[in-house]
């Protein structure tokens, strides 16, 4: 009898750990997908963060270079105003050349 109640014991005790033990495996897969998920935030953040940075840096760069070309358009405006008027006309016709090539 003492054997029967210590094998029924010990019966107990395996499902009770058998219970624990899928307790702690549920548990631990929350634990998993809410880090995962916690990482997941912090790349998409991080990459956001470095997205802007580099969409910043490419407007400056697009502002600068329009700039650059404005500069030198205006250079080329002065200088074609100041020519002499064959020059303004054959400059004025590669001009419309050019942008019909286009």
């Amino acid at each position: 009898m003492d054997s029967l109640n210590g094998l029924e014991r010990l019966l107990e005790a395996e499902t009770k750990a058998a219970a624990l033990i899928r307790q702690a495996e549920t548990e631990a897969g929350f634990i998993l997908g809410n880090a995962r998920d916690e990482a997941h935030s912090r790349e998409k953040e991080r990459l956001t963060k470095l997205h802007a940075e580099h969409e910043s840096e490419l407007i400056a760069f697009a502002s600068e270079i329009a700039g650059k070309l404005k500069d030198e358009l205006d250079e080329y405006e002065k200088k074609l105003v100041a020519a002499h008027p064959n020059e303004r006309l054959f400059a004025t016709t590669c001009g419309r050349f050019m942008s019909s090539e286009v």
